[in-house]
């Protein structure tokens, strides 16, 4: 598996570059920042697909000014579509003083990509909002997991629009019955090895809030 991790810089995200046949990334940060990090890896033109784990513009705020410069195609899931289309509220740019014009995202309706290398399985996680996805390879036990979970028993928050405290709780658990060797986290440190431990830690610190 090729996969170069971009640390997020201010409050943007962290972001994923899969190398491989189809130049793949997963989350774009905050703004224009992103285009510098991505050009230290390959030649931006060359992007083929960019995947949003979610609606924030933390997470999307970057997309633009990625496809100013390449034929890249915008995904995301199908609850993130309107949001994203019509730069509304929910994305946080209002909210936190940003600005967000309305993306050409395009339903992602593939269970399945082929990128850096390797399977990836796109996985409803419900609860930081109610479009997030993760990633998850089996073959490498590897989990993308945006604003689901972060390393250290981190979670994202929920008092967000969409936002659901027994949503994300579920979708923890469903994420703590895989096996996970690496974990790619929207923020903080990336781990790879051990990271089912953190899935664990987050599931318990779930737990500590209502039971």
């Amino acid at each position: 598996m090729d996969i170069r991790c971009l640390p997020g810089m201010s409050w943007g995200s962290n972001s994923y570059l899969l190398m491989g046949e189809r130049p793949t990334l997963v989350d774009t940060s905050l703004d224009s920042a992103i285009v510098g990090q991505v050009a230290d890896h390959m030649d931006i033109k060359d992007l083929e697909v960019i995947i949003l784990t979610h609606r924030h513009v933390d997470h999307v705020g970057g997309a633009a000014h990625l496809l100013e410069r390449s034929d890249a195609e915008l995904y995301c899931s199908e609850k993130a579509l309107e949001a994203l289309m019509n730069a509304d509220n929910t994305t946080g740019a209002r909210t936190f003083g940003g600005h967000l014009e309305p993306l050409p995202v395009k339903e992602l309706k593939s269970a399945v990509l082929e990128a850096g290398g390797t399977e990836w399985r796109v996985i409803s996680t419900p609860g930081h909002t109610s479009d997030s996805i993760c990633l998850y390879s089996h073959e490498e036990k590897a989990l993308i997991s945006g604003d689901t979970i972060f390393s250290d028993g981190g979670v994202g928050r929920w008092d967000l629009p969409s936002g659901s405290f027994k949503e994300l709780k579920a979708s923890v658990q469903k994420l703590a019955e895989m096996e996970v060797n690496s974990l790619y986290p929207g923020h903080n440190r990336w781990v790879e090895g051990n990271g089912q431990a953190h899935v664990a830690m987050a599931l318990e610190a779930l737990g500590m809030y209502f039971g």
